[in-house]
């Protein structure tokens, strides 16, 4: 049989985004119930998850399934066995492959005003703030750390050719990569409104001011401003010395969201 004849109860007879939707959550249900007790179910399950909560999508499954080389539910059926009955983990593999960070985590919010409050009260900066939500949710102080550790930046590849007028960052890693990357990848995984955002700053060593360097700022639920920097993931205190090489003092001239 078909994987496409086999999903076909769970493709909308309606035509419309709410009864394709509704068709989706009802797949997904379907898919965690498989899951369980099952290694490539789980796995299986897991991959629709990743970007999407609450629905997968037929026509995905499919596709997925398709690339994978599989259009019947005999063959996958076969591959099914396999990984079951063999030491072959999956689970583990797209885990380590495409970490995530548990929604759970974050259970407080701040609104908008009080955010850009705590950002200006303390960094100093007098400019303008425009956050694109009306509220964000706060990170827990035990977790701070744990973040950046989940992400592990220094495995993102965002390499360029020539950067900075003498070319001094060429071949290497560049702040604004790190913070794109990283913004990026919270949106992927549905965290887009945590109280993470970009800082654009000049930084000073011994008086004279060196470069500009881009980086991210965090917000606790005990609304300390912590800085999380690209290099090593980096993170420390907005009341401490900046933990940066050759670095003693911040200029801030851009925090955005």
């Amino acid at each position: 049989m078909k994987i496409k004849d086999a999903l076909k109860s769970f493709y909308p007879t309606l035509p419309g985004s709410y009864y394709k939707l509704e068709a989706n959550k009802k797949l997904s249900k379907e898919m965690t119930a498989w899951a369980k007790g099952d290694k490539f179910m789980a796995f299986l399950n897991l991959v629709f998850k990743y970007k999407n909560k609450i629905a997968a999508d037929p026509f995905k499954v499919e596709d997925f399934l398709s690339d994978m080389g599989y259009t019947t539910i005999e063959d996958l059926t076969i591959l099914r066995d396999f990984v079951n009955d063999s030491p072959l983990d999956l689970v583990g593999m797209f885990k380590s492959l495409f970490p995530t960070i548990p929604h759970s985590w974050f259970t407080k919010r701040i609104s908008m005003l009080d955010i850009m409050s705590q950002l200006k009260t303390q960094t100093g900066y007098k400019g303008e703030i425009q956050p694109a939500l009306v509220s964000y949710r706060l990170i827990p102080d035990d977790k701070i750390q744990a973040i950046p550790k989940i992400c592990n930046s220094n495995d993102f590849r965002y390499l360029i050719n020539s950067g900075g007028m003498d070319g001094q960052f060429s071949g290497g890693r560049m702040c604004r990569g790190f913070t794109r990357m990283t913004l990026g990848w919270l949106a992927q995984i549905g965290l887009d409104d945590l109280a993470i955002g970009e800082v654009k700053a000049e930084r000073f060593y011994k008086g004279k001011a060196t470069f500009g360097h881009d980086f991210l700022f965090m917000l606790s639920e005990s609304l300390q401003l912590w800085f999380w920097d690209g290099i090593d993931d980096k993170v420390w205190k907005a009341s401490d010395i900046p933990a940066l090489n050759r670095c003693d003092l911040l200029r801030f001239f851009g925090l955005w969201f």
